[in-house]
């Protein structure tokens, strides 16, 4: 690499059922989850969120690795179940007139 560059990992792209591809799941660092119409389970006060259903949060936190960093729109992954809310951004979005997105990571 060129200094002042950084090194660009492999990059993969999965449009589909993320529960049919565990292992995908497994090795991913970073993965964005277009979470809009996903089913939620609570409100969360402390983090101020919709917090997605237990079957998603099932999926992603028996699949992902420690420090694996997760993006979802409008709902929020639960903290109860180790994820932390790095940050949240309000975003353009023509399909819903704009959309909330949440990053998190995995910690538990």
């Amino acid at each position: 690499a060129h200094p002042g560059t950084a090194t660009i990992p492999n990059l993969s792209f999965h449009c589909g059922p993320a529960e049919s591809k565990p292992a995908w799941l497994q090795n991913s660092q970073i993965i964005f989850c277009y979470s809009t119409v996903f089913e939620s389970s609570h409100f969360d006060e402390d983090i101020g969120a919709m917090v997605l259903s237990e079957y998603w949060n099932d999926v992603l936190t028996n699949h992902c690795q420690l420090g694996t960093v997760v993006i979802t729109t409008e709902r929020a992954l639960d903290p109860k179940r180790g994820w932390t809310l790095l940050d949240r951004m309000e975003v353009e979005n023509r399909e819903v007139f704009g959309s909330t997105a949440f990053l998190q990571r995995l910690d538990r």
